[in-house]
């Protein structure tokens, strides 16, 4: 008897070690998520200088038809671009490192989102986003963030003409943290794909690098009438050296939307978020 009691409290005592290794091993399993850069640094910041008039004489009495080609810089939209670094660590609570790696092919995506990460108010109110309930914006989302930025649907240049679905963008999977984002996981369901855009390459239009993807966490705040203000994440996917908008090399460009009203001087606070794979 005191030999099969004696088996019995082994058994025990090996399923409780089993058991509380298979719960050290689940609570020690965090998956990495995007977060703030340790550094960003501002290296310039340029738009075109003013030129100056265009000098035409005609004779008196006559009349001139003339055929005229503009560019006008567009204060609805802003850019970002440039180069990261980076590696990969194993740290403590604290940011100490008992191994670091460094990195050197750059793989991964650059967030923005007008969020503030603590405070706000309003519809800056949002806080860090919520990854593991990433997904791309449907229409909805997307028009409601157009409308923030007072774009005006139709025109040109509006959010909803600038970033396109269904055969117009055909994005590339990638995990955000733990959450796979692909092209067919829109917020509801949605069918048609994720709102994103191509950004210039030697400045040129393409369709194969540079892809910028709008996403959303699905928290909202509600502003009420039936207006459900949801947060909005743009992602660019990284690439790693490539030749950006004029034709110098890049690991990241990202456009992002500005206040569209006529002698609007207050501009939007974006807020970065990065992760490397």
């Amino acid at each position: 008897m005191m030999k099969a009691q004696g088996n019995k409290n082994a058994k025990l005592i090996i399923i409780a070690m089993i058991l509380c290794l298979a719960s050290a091993a689940t609570a020690s399993a965090e998956f990495p998520v995007p977060t703030g850069p340790d550094t960003m640094t501002n290296t310039s910041t340029q738009s075109p200088s003013p030129t100056g008039g265009y000098d035409l004489t005609t004779g008196g009495g006559t009349i001139t038809w003339l055929n005229i080609n503009a560019t006008t810089q567009n204060p609805h939209w802003k850019a970002y671009v440039g180069n990261v670094t980076g590696e990969f660590a194993l740290q403590d609570a604290s940011g100490n490192a008992i191994y670091d790696w460094n990195i050197a092919t750059i793989t991964g995506e650059l967030y923005a989102t007008k969020e503030a990460p603590t405070g706000g108010a309003g519809r800056f109110q949002g806080g860090i986003p919520n990854w593991t309930a990433v997904t791309c914006a449907n229409s909805t989302i997307v028009y409601d963030e157009e409308s923030q930025f007072n774009h005006t649907a139709a025109d040109e240049d509006s959010l909803r003409n600038t970033f396109k679905n269904a055969n117009n963008f055909n994005l590339t999977s990638f995990y955000a943290g733990e959450k796979l984002v692909t092209d067919s996981t829109v917020a509801g369901s949605e069918a048609g794909g994720c709102f994103g855009a191509y950004m210039n390459r030697n400045n040129t239009d393409q369709f194969t690098n540079w892809q910028e993807v709008m996403l959303t966490d699905m928290t909202y705040e509600d502003e009420g009438g039936g207006d459900f203000d949801y947060d909005v994440i743009y992602a660019a996917l990284l690439e790693n050296n490539v030749y950006g908008f004029d034709s110098r090399l890049y690991d990241f460009q990202i456009l992002l939307p500005e206040l569209a009203t006529d002698g609007a001087t207050t501009v939007t606070t974006y807020y970065f978020y990065i992760e490397l794979t």
